[in-house]
């Protein structure tokens, strides 16, 4: 019977593969002499660990959400009080009315001149209230901070409209009333989400 030879020379592995190939085996060493019970609770422990670390990541990043959504409510607070902005912000359903007064929803009076000139420099006054809500790494709070920055998104759109008069007051505030409810219904179906 004739023996079988391949024509391959065996080299030895170039000094950066041997280094994991030989943590590897010392790793597989280490396990060779456990049980399998010992090597099942050690998994379990570096699985736990894991979520713990995890778990600590969307808390944090969850908390800096709410802070950055603490510090565009003050923002947002601060420039809605200016004085030049208050003639503007009585037709709109953000002076008091939580839900906005029916007559404020079929209000068909659009904006006048002064009052788009106004509106322009209310969403530029607006925009450094934008929330920011840095590196987010889990779904759930990338997820939040997409509804949110959706909904401002579609506000300020909604500020463009009346600025160019395609709509009137009564339409602006049923689109806000229409984002404020999209929101609130879309940030309980992720906390449920989250939580289930």
């Amino acid at each position: 019977m004739t023996e079988f030879r391949s024509s391959r020379r065996v080299r030895p592995l170039p000094g950066l593969m041997a280094i994991p190939v030989l943590a590897l085996g010392l790793a597989l060493a280490g396990c060779a002499g456990q049980s399998e019970a010992d090597t099942e609770a050690m998994i379990k422990t570096r699985i736990d660990a894991e979520a713990q670390e995890q778990t600590r990541t969307k808390l944090n990043e969850y908390q800096a959400i709410l802070a950055a959504l603490r510090q565009t409510t003050m923002c947002v607070t601060t420039t809605e009080k200016r004085p030049e902005f208050k003639s503007l912000l009585a037709h709109g359903s953000n002076d008091g009315d939580s839900p906005p007064a029916p007559a404020k929803l079929v209000e068909s009076r659009k904006a006048s001149a002064k009052e788009v000139k106004l509106i322009g420099e209310f969403v530029a006054a607006m925009t450094p209230c934008k929330p920011d809500f840095g590196l987010l790494t889990t779904a759930a709070n990338r997820n939040i901070a997409r509804v949110i920055n959706d909904t401002w998104t579609d506000q300020q759109e909604l500020y463009g409209h009346l600025k160019q008069r395609t709509i009137n007051w009564g339409a602006f505030n049923r689109g806000t009333r229409a984002n404020s409810d999209r929101l609130s219904g879309a940030l309980k179906a992720l906390r449920l989400t989250n939580e289930g």
